[in-house]
């Protein structure tokens, strides 16, 4: 992958696919129970897809690499970018991929050409089908991811142009939340608005929140405003209920009791001579 991945990105397909083939021709002979397993991976993606035969091999490899992968996933690597129209519209839009850019295992896409992954919010849906739905009848449709979003780092020490992955928390692709920086002189840049991002760190405790307060729009300050002043007026008559229950308990209203020394205070202070 590491050598076939930089001559795809030249557009040398047959140079790529040359390479490919040749891993899993020196498979058979080297490795027969690692060729048995890449032949039953390729065929499960040639069932599945009708794509490119680079992108079979590739999808083959990269479902091996995540598979065996799992005792590193705390240092897997995840990048943000965008990818063209080269492999048809279908493919076209933001993706958020473990390993590099352009892996075919990937934890979110936002299908379109929006300039910036920060116009996406809505739009980003995971690898996973809806359970149910027949992905072969319906167009292949994904889980969304409801909550996700991305939002420049409200974080000083982060550099310029770092954004950030949240609404993550709970779902599989809870590990590629974070904060992304911009790998500079990537060969994938797609303009100065269309850069690869690669995760620099994950988010520290209570910094998505920070983040979404951050990034609140004007409308979106005044829904909260209203919707703060309506859960203060629902509550209040419960409030006001529970706070004399616990004054008749404590007896502050008493002859000796403090809310009634109190007033006795203000009153004789208003009135003495």
């Amino acid at each position: 992958v590491a050598r076939a991945t930089p001559l795809t990105e030249l557009d040398d397909t047959e140079a790529a696919l040359a390479v490919y083939r040749t891993f899993f021709e020196d498979a058979r002979t080297r490795d027969p129970a690692l060729f048995d397993r890449l032949s039953e991976t390729l065929n499960q993606q040639r069932a599945m897809f009708s794509d490119p035969e680079i992108w079979l091999y590739r999808r083959s490899l990269d479902a091996l690499i995540m598979a065996e992968g799992g005792h590193r996933q705390a240092e897997t690597p995840f990048y943000l970018y965008y990818w063209d129209d080269r492999d048809g519209p279908f493919w076209r839009g933001w993706w958020v991929t473990p390993d590099e850019v352009g892996c075919t295992q990937y934890v979110a896409f936002a299908r379109g050409h929006r300039v910036a992954p920060t116009e996406c919010d809505g739009e980003w849906e995971s690898a996973y089908p809806i359970p149910g739905v027949d992905p072969f009848r319906n167009g292949n449709p994904r889980q969304p991811y409801a909550q996700m979003a991305i939002f420049p780092s409200s974080d000083a020490a982060d550099p310029p142009g770092a954004l950030a992955i949240v609404g993550l928390r709970g779902t599989r692709g809870e590990r590629a939340a974070g904060v992304y920086n911009v790998l500079a002189d990537h060969p994938h840049h797609h303009g100065a608005s269309r850069p690869v991002y690669k995760r620099a760190r994950p988010l520290r405790e209570g910094e998505e929140r920070a983040i979404r307060r951050a990034n609140l729009t004007l409308r979106q300050r005044w829904y909260e405003a209203v919707e703060l002043a309506l859960a203060y007026s629902r509550c209040k008559p419960a409030l006001f209920s529970w706070l004399e229950r616990a004054q008749a308990r404590l007896d502050v209203y008493g002859p000796d009791g403090v809310a009634r020394q109190r007033d006795r205070d203000e009153f004789e202070a208003d009135f003495a001579t």
